[in-house]
């Protein structure tokens, strides 16, 4: 009898012969062009006009068809002249490269002589083409800016610029394989350059040219994801505490580390089962009048006495230090013969002396601190400078600076094949960067607030500038670097810097921390002064640290969508791995707000358009959400105001149902219907009343807000009751807003009579709609707790007998005349 494993491991067998016999790319070379081709795409060349170019590309079944006439070549010589891909000759024939699946062709230019020898390769089945121009022997000329590609196609172009692809059609995407390129568009038309500022000397190429080809039935954006996975830095979640908002300079001693792990150990790290990928020293930790030498006040014995303290607690060290030696002492470098550029804040790496110098002190650096994290900060590639190994300019100086700098990035990772490089300000989102970089900065401030739309305190300002950034990176401008690679500046309640102001709420608190990780980043940095929080702020920083590390691999791969932030409306980051999702939702509004949750591969959802998927709460609470979230249906979700919402998706449907008691809404309350009542005092000032009826049931949070527009009011609010009391008041303030936040909790179960006292006659809130707007009208569509027909009524006396408002004092106020 047939034992019964015998089927299986035939099949296992089977399935191993199959997948080591992939075939290798197939190159044909004819009289007239060459062909190279795989099972993902197929390329062909053509010079039977004498000249050779790329002529048409498509994917291997001939489907997503590509018509270009693309020239392989094109120079500007330095202070000379310029030589298009006519100027070039064929040298013989195409012939199969040493390299399996590569094809080499020569081009010649007579005058002046120029001999450039191109290469084309596919790799496996990959989808995707590269090129590569080098220059054989010693020549005589300086090449000033090389085009490695020029191509003209009726197909629509969209993206391109400093280190991002162009797209061609719905199918094919265009780079060059270096962050600092240039993709430039023109009618019908696009190029590829860059700008060596070298000679050919027989020693080195161009950057490397690569296009690919989207398979069927896939997005051209997540194709080139895809493409980016392939070529990037392996991804990994990293946690570490970085001091720059909690001490500086002398206070960053051993001392002060041992005692900070100590505390992440016993208020974070150990109650959540977390590991401290590193501990870092950031800026103050240098000698400034050396190359990184380092402090002897701080750090009489350099620095392994901190590496054995960190190690001691489980971790490594991190460093911060800029390679381009901003913040050392620029004078000192100078009259030390250290090359320095020319704006005269920063060394020119590409110069040998300070390449040198630097190359050594970060060897250094990584032995005594057994470096496991580098944040390289303040990127300054520019240089016009003579004698530094480039040309006098600042185009070649630049590209010279950052060759100089990759090569320093590869040196790092040769001494320490383990260390996270992180490289910061004054970069540009180039997906090229993650070649070298495992995350770089997000390009814009370490934090900011946008108050555009009223909100009420810093966090919330604070999100609303980081995700209105990322609205514009990735919704307006559609740029292809990840997001879960990028450094958005940590979680920020440090000594130097609270960020949340002295009335910052847990909550506020905790939707801040669940915003930070919701995006997808990586990288995650605690600027967090262990100090300042409460047993409550450890528990949120904590639990959702904890949630975020387990699920990174989902977290990685992030889509935003949704409305704007310094608009008010609701927006969200998707994340996709498979079958399983994770959503993060915000609302920025004071109402609440439905958003669309897209399933389909806008968000990077691949599956089937027939699948559905059970959702659960995550965030603020844990429970289920009623009704499946189908791929290609509009998923209308209702988000509460003032809140963030983390949810998980998956197929199965067996996920727990019972909900915590609090999560639930009091029936009627979303429904609710306040509307105001305009009076005035014995002074002449408006008083605003409303009543609410007595609230029931559980809830966290409960909050009045009452927002008063307008440019030219700064306190128009001058005295509030609730239930005849004086009320304790949040106050905050933007451009043309001004928020009154009242917590209504201590009255859950009675009726609330609220008062508001404005301010005196002359900067009334509710008079000239030409002047400032429909307050009321605004506030009503909002919060409801004020309507149109509430403004300027009650009682009339003398002054509106003779025309004028009994409120503001004006004669035909509009106020007054104007709403029905």
């Amino acid at each position: 009898m047939r034992p019964a494993v015998a089927g299986p491991v035939i099949m296992v067998c089977l399935l191993l012969a199959a997948a080591s016999a992939a075939a290798d790319p197939v190159v044909e070379c004819h009289a007239e062009g060459a062909t190279l081709s795989n099972a993902a795409m197929r390329c062909e060349f053509s010079s039977a006009d004498g000249r050779w170019r790329m002529a048409r590309l498509s994917r291997a079944d001939g489907s997503a068809a590509l018509a270009l006439d693309a020239d392989p070549i094109g120079i500007v010589i330095y202070e000379g002249a310029e030589l298009t891909a006519a100027d070039f000759a064929r040298q013989g024939a195409p012939e199969p490269g040493a390299e399996p699946g590569s094809l080499v062709v020569t081009l010649a230019c007579a005058d002046p002589p120029v001999t450039a020898e191109l290469r084309y390769w596919l790799t496996g089945d990959a989808p995707y083409l590269r090129k590569a121009i080098s220059f054989p022997g010693k020549q005589d000329v300086v090449i000033d800016e090389l085009r490695v590609l020029t191509a003209r196609t009726d197909l629509p172009l969209a993206g391109g610029g400093k280190g991002l692809p162009v797209s061609v059609g719905d199918a094919w995407w265009f780079g060059v394989e270096y962050p600092a390129f240039f993709a430039v568009l023109s009618d019908g038309g696009f190029a590829l350059k860059h700008y060596p500022g070298r000679a050919p000397d027989g020693e080195w190429s161009s950057r490397t040219m690569v296009c690919g080809v989207s398979p069927a039935g896939l997005s051209l954006d997540l194709a080139f994801d895809d493409y980016v996975t392939s070529i990037k830095r392996p991804s990994r979640s990293f946690l570490q505490y970085n001091s720059w908002y909690d001490v500086r300079d002398t206070e960053m001693t051993l001392e002060h580390f041992d005692k900070t792990a100590t505390a992440y150990e016993e208020n974070m790290l150990e109650p959540y089962g977390l590991h401290m990928d590193s501990y870092q020293p950031d800026d103050g930790w240098q000698n400034k009048q050396s190359v990184w030498g380092v402090r002897e006040d701080i750090y009489p014995d350099g620095f392994a006495p901190l590496a054995a303290v960190i190690e001691g607690h489980g971790s490594r060290m991190g460093l911060w230090l800029s390679l381009f030696g901003v913040k050392l002492d620029i004078g000192w470098a100078r009259d030390n013969g250290y090359e320095v550029s020319s704006g005269g804040g920063s060394y020119c790496l590409a110069g040998p002396k300070s390449f040198a110098a630097t190359r050594e002190a970060t060897r250094q650096l990584i032995e005594d601190g057994n470096l496991l994290y580098y944040k390289h900060d303040f990127n300054s590639l520019h240089c016009s400078a003579e004698g530094h190994g480039h040309l006098p300019t600042d185009r070649h100086g630049y590209e010279a600076n950052l060759d100089a700098e990759l090569d320093l990035l590869a040196f790092e990772r040769e001494l320490q094949p383990d260390i996270l490089l992180n490289v910061t300000s004054n970069v540009w989102l180039s997906p090229w960067w993650l070649q070298h970089a495992d995350t770089i900065w997000m390009c814009a401030s370490d934090f900011g607030f946008d108050r555009t739309f009223p909100q009420l305190s810093r966090r919330e300002w604070a999100m609303s500038y980081r995700d209105a950034h990322f609205h514009r990176v990735y919704q307006e401008q559609h740029n292809p670097t990840p997001l879960s690679a990028l450094m958005t500046h940590g979680i920020i309640k440090g000594n130097r810097n609270r960020l949340g102001g002295p009335d910052e709420t847990l909550r506020e608190w905790a939707d801040y921390v669940a915003m930070y990780y919701g995006r997808g980043v990586l990288l995650k940095e605690l600027y967090v002064s262990p100090g300042l929080l409460s047993e409550e702020q450890w528990r949120a920083l904590g639990s959702t640290t904890r949630w975020a590390t387990d699920n990174w691999r989902t977290l990685e791969h992030t889509r935003v969508f949704g409305g704007s932030p310094r608009s008010g409306e609701p927006y969200g980051y998707a994340h996709w791995d498979g079958d399983r999702a994770i959503i993060a939702l915000r609302n920025p509004s004071y109402q609440a707000m439905t958003i669309r949750v897209p399933v389909d591969q806008t968000v990077g959802f691949r599956g089937p358009a027939d699948t559905s998927f059970a959702a659960r709460e995550v965030y603020p609470a844990h429970r289920p959400l009623p009704g499946d979230l189908a791929a290609g249906a509009e998923n209308p979700l209702t988000l509460p105001p003032c809140s963030v919402t983390l949810l998980e998706l998956r197929p199965e449907a067996d996920w727990p149902t019972a909900a915590p008691a609090s999560a639930a809404m009091p029936d009627g309350l979303a429904d609710l219907q306040a509307p105001g009542r305009v009076g005035g005092d014995y002074e002449g000032r408006q008083t605003l009343n409303v009543s609410l009826p007595a609230i029931a049931g559980p809830l966290t949070r409960l909050d009045l807000y009452v927002i008063v527009r307008g440019a030219s009011l700064k306190e128009p609010i001058a005295a509030t009751r609730i239930n005849g009391d004086a009320a304790p008041v949040r106050v905050a303030q933007g451009e043309e807003w001004v928020i009154h936040s009242h917590d209504l909790l201590p009255h859950l179960g009675r009726p609330v009579e609220y008062e508001a006292v404005f301010a005196a006659p002359g900067d009334q809130p509710f008079v000239d709609p030409r002047r400032r707007g429909w307050w009321a009208n605004r506030a009503s569509a909002r919060t409801r707790t004020l309507t149109r027909r509430s403004i300027c009524r009650g009682p009339l006396g003398r002054a509106a007998r003779l025309g004028q408002c009994s409120f503001c004092q004006r004669r035909n106020c509009l106020a007054q005349t104007a709403l029905p």
